[in-house]
């Protein structure tokens, strides 16, 4: 073992400003015991030393905790602000251990009743801080890697504290020494005849704790920036993969084999304004005239200013009709972080493209792999293993001398290397997903209401999303009793009819997770929920509108009790199909939505405990849960509907209005003769079930675990022939509030989510159809996150960039696979499942940050594994040996083409 000892340290300044915590969770009782040096038969010790508060290693904690909760707290800059002391309760040690000559050093501090010991200033920052800011001393709050259960790594690029070497121990090669207490030489100060302070404030008492869950304001920001209207609508997200045009392109032997889009990663975002001149409104030298908005000369000398009298300013006559001579105009303006090499690129949204949006040609993925070939075969090899860990100098923005073929070729040749490595990083970063901003949820359902609880296989050590269903249930007593014949479970879960109950409690458990059912009756619920979502290239957001790789076909094809069945086409769609020859053939139902793809308005993203296949246990896996909707047809119309069922609701092609057109009403289809597998293929991997009271009608958005204070939800009408004293209790839970729970936990779940926020309309449907509801609004479907294509761009064919490609696509001959040959663009919209177009992500990484870095060495790994294969080549042919046809054949593929988009 090597030994280490304790490094010189800090003094702590003359001129310091102290800080004091104003609370603690510390206990001296909790301080370690073992503080005495004994020497053991083996000539070592282990011990526990008490570091005084003025040595060197605190005062250097001291110092460095100090500048950061300045910092955090938005003190003045200038003072030197420094820990008067750790908290009460709290004493730093050293921790000897070793040879008694020479032993190991590590620092540490304890005494929190929360915390066994943080070993390092960055392990405590966090906690510091939550000591200033949290009088309730929530440990919910604290973002310290023990209290919210992540990985240093990721809190300290989170909180972005400092990352120098840990700093309790150094190590060393000779022996310490017993540390001689340094003798301070007394100065005689003079006694202080006056002193300035901050002043005194009264301390505020917190009567009630406020909100303990909050709305992530980047998230409220972003999805109101997609529905704004005009050239202020912004698309993209900070953190996203994108495509930037480049102007101009790196023109390469062909125009088919040229660079015009080069993939970047969103570093800012901010919005660019303009005035421009209004036609007309030039004067005779050029400039706008300005004469109508302002008082003439004359009149202006006369009058009294608005400084010199007491009386309202009153503009001049004629002011008020006139018009301005210019107008504002405002665009998003991104800053953008081009994968592989060092350069950014500032552009607008014309310049740029989603990730799935746009793939690389064939043809220029043969030509950047024969350019590259000829680049590794020549470099000098000393060369290029110095390269392969490198970000490459290249600027794929700088402009040049397009007619000089020379510099075309060399400027085409220097691209080969980083846009293999940028298309590399891109591919890879597409398989990343991981779940953001994550909030619990948690409540207990009484008895009375809970009901029996399902045997489920495996254990049930955690709640889950099953309890919230029976709760749901209960308050949706008369949605239940009037949908005579429906063949839902007792729980909410819509059963197929052909589904034996082995195979339905197999697949509830799996996707809604399994229930935790207490001694006393009580269903505990405790689930994780998430605000947000990074799914390969894409920001995803709670309450925005998904694609899903389903086919409308594959969801209920007949519909059920709770599925309305697909729309069919308009009157218009059936008059265009017969006078197109192609068309001729198609059935009327595969005109209609049954071949169109599926939307999820993303209303909750939720950790549910799933059995594992070995029965050992359960696992956590994540699920989406929200309204399912498919394209329908703009002008078709829906049939009556029967009694007892619920109408669909639709968004129409104008955007957002979620109750529709109101042409009709859902039909009801009764499905007698239906073949089993066709049931059971059409409902993989989801569970529809009735919506719990978080999204129920009359409650609140889906991120508030509760009912919306300001909107009551409606009483409960049971059948008549029930007696009343079954229905009451219901009834009354509703509207009285139970006395078993207190105030606080009441205002936590009411505040878990901003009260006055409100859902987010529907986006525009692609032109000619809308967005059409396929099940009743009490109920929601509930699938698992592999099912997600990606996010759904409003109006993204007539993107500039995109609109000759859409041209190009609907020109294609039919002999040459017509308009599906390019499903993977048909898909974007949903026109096609989500399938054709979707991003395949399946390995969870905790941050952003993370995904980028192993995005980033996982490329660089493909990179050195071809430059191997080829420096041995390059070696053996040195020497004279030819290479085996058998390793010729075993090539690495320069861009591996199964991860980019669909093409």
């Amino acid at each position: 073992m090597s030994a280490r000892r304790l490094g010189s340290g800090k003094s702590i300044p003359d001129d310091a400003t102290w800080i004091e915590f104003p609370r603690s969770d510390g206990d001296a009782s909790l301080l370690p015991t073992n503080t005495e040096r004994i020497v053991d038969a083996e000539g070592c010790v282990n011990f526990m030393r008490p570091v005084l508060i003025d040595e060197g290693a605190a005062a250097t904690w001291r110092i460095g905790i100090g500048a950061h909760l300045a910092k955090r707290m938005g003190l003045p800059e200038g003072p030197k602000y420094v820990l008067k002391s750790f908290p009460t309760g709290y004493h730093m040690y050293d921790h000897n251990k070793g040879p008694a000559a020479a032993p190991r050093h590590d620092l540490y501090l304890c005494g929190s009743r929360n915390v066994n010991r943080f070993r390092s200033m960055n392990e405590f920052i966090p906690h510091a801080v939550w000591l200033f800011q949290d009088a309730s001393l929530n440990r919910a709050n604290c973002e310290c890697k023990y209290c919210s259960k992540k990985p240093q790594r990721v809190v300290t690029d989170i909180l972005e504290l400092p990352t120098k070497n840990r700093s309790s121990a150094t190590p060393s090669s000779t022996p310490n020494r017993v540390p001689r207490r340094h003798r301070e030489v007394r100065t005689i100060k003079p006694p202080p005849y006056a002193a300035v302070r901050r002043a005194a404030k009264p301390f505020k008492q917190v009567t009630e704790p406020g909100p303990q869950q909050t709305l992530t304001p980047e998230r409220d920001v972003d999805i109101r920036a997609s529905h704004t209207q005009g050239e202020a609508r912004r698309w993209f997200r900070k953190g996203e993969l994108l495509w930037c045009v480049l102007d101009p392109p790196i023109m390469g032997p062909s125009p088919e084999q040229s660079i015009q889009y080069w993939p970047g990663l969103v570093e800012d975002v901010y919005v660019k304004s303009e005035g421009v001149k209004c036609p007309g409104s030039e004067g005779n030298n050029g400039d706008v005239d300005l004469s109508n908005l302002y008082v003439p000369e004359p009149e202006a000398e006369s009058a009294p200013s608005p400084r010199q009298s007491h009386e309202p300013y009153v503009p001049p006559a004629g002011a008020e009709n006139a018009t301005l001579p210019w107008t504002v105009r405002q665009w998003n303006v991104y800053s953008m972080k081009l994968l592989a090499v060092t350069h950014e690129y500032v552009v607008s949204d014309h310049q740029l493209l989603p990730y799935l949006a746009q793939v690389p040609s064939e043809e220029l993925l043969h030509a950047i792999q024969d350019e590259l070939f000829q680049f590794l075969r020549t470099v000098p090899i000393e060369e290029m293993d110095t390269n392969l860990t490198k970000i490459y100098p290249f600027n794929p923005v700088s402009a040049g001398d397009s007619s000089n073929h020379e510099f075309v070729r060399e400027r085409f040749k220097q691209a080969a290397a980083p846009y293999t490595l940028a298309v590399q990083i891109a591919s890879h970063l597409m398989r990343f997903w991981g779940p953001t901003d994550d909030w619990e949820c948690k409540f207990v359902i009484p008895p009375n209401l809970a009901g029996p609880a399902p045997n489920a296989p495996g254990s049930a050590s955690a709640p889950s999303l099953h309890s919230l269903i029976s709760h749901s249930m209960s308050n949706n007593a008369a949605a239940d009793s009037t949908r005579a014949g429906a063949r839902n479970t007792p729980d909410g879960v819509h059963k197929p009819a052909a589904m034996s109950a082995a195979d339905f409690q197999t697949l509830k458990s799996r996707i809604l997770g399994q229930p935790a059912q207490s001694a006393d009756g009580s269903l505990t619920v405790s689930q994780t929920r998430y605000q947000g979502l990074w799914w390969g290239a894409e920001r995803i957001w709670t309450d925005e509108l998904v694609r899903l790789k389903l086919a409308r076909r594959q969801f209920a094809p007949e519909g059920t009790d709770s599925v309305f069945p697909p729309s069919g086409p308009s009157d218009d769609t059936k008059q265009h199909a017969e006078k197109v020859e192609c068309l001729a053939d198609v059935s009327e139902k595969a005109m209609g939505a049954s071949e169109k793809g599926l939307f999820l308005q993303l209303e909750g993203l939720l950790v549910v405990d799933v059995a594992k296949s070995d029965g050992s246990g359960t696992k956590k896996e994540c699920r989406a849960s929200g309204t399912l909707y498919e394209l329908a047809d703009e002008e078709w119309a829906e049939g009556p509907v029967p009694s007892g069922a619920r109408p669909a609701t639709t968004a129409g092609s104008e955007g957002g209005d979620s109750k529709g057109k109101g042409k009709g009403k859902g039909k009801e289809v009764v499905r007698d003769n239906v073949d089993p597998e066709t049931e059971r293929a059409s409902t993989p991997q989801h569970a529809v079930r009735s919506s719990p009271s978080i999204s129920q009608a009359g409650a609140g958005p889906s991120f508030m675990p509760g009912p919306s204070p300001l909107k009551a939800p409606p009483l409960s009408n049971p059948d008549p022939s029930v007696p009343m004293e079954e229905t009451a209790a219901a009834a009354i839970s509703q509207t009285v509030p139970s006395q078993q729970h207190s105030r606080k936990e009441r205002m936590d779940d009411q505040l878990s989510h901003p009260i006055l926020s409100t859902p987010y309309p529907l986006p525009e449907p692609p032109r000619g159809f809308r967005f059409r509801a396929i099940h009743s609004p009490d109920h929601e479907v509930v699938l698992s996150l592999s099912y997600i294509s990606g996010r759904y761009y409003p109006h993204l064919f007539s993107h500039p960039l995109m609109a000759p490609v859409i041209e190009n696509a609907r020109n294609i001959p039919q002999e040459a696979g017509g308009l599906y040959a390019s499903r993977h663009l048909w898909a974007m919209q949903g026109l096609l499942p989500g399938i054709h177009q979707a991003m395949e992500s399946s390995a969870w990484k905790p941050s952003r940050k993370m995904m980028f870095t192993e995005a980033d060495a996982e490329a660089r790994d493909h990179f050195k594994a071809l430059w191997d294969q080829i420096k041995y080549e390059r070696q053996q042919a040195i020497d004279g040996v030819r290479d085996s046809p058998q390793r010729r054949e075993q090539e690495i593929e320069i861009i591996d083409v199964d991860m980019l988009p669909s093409v």
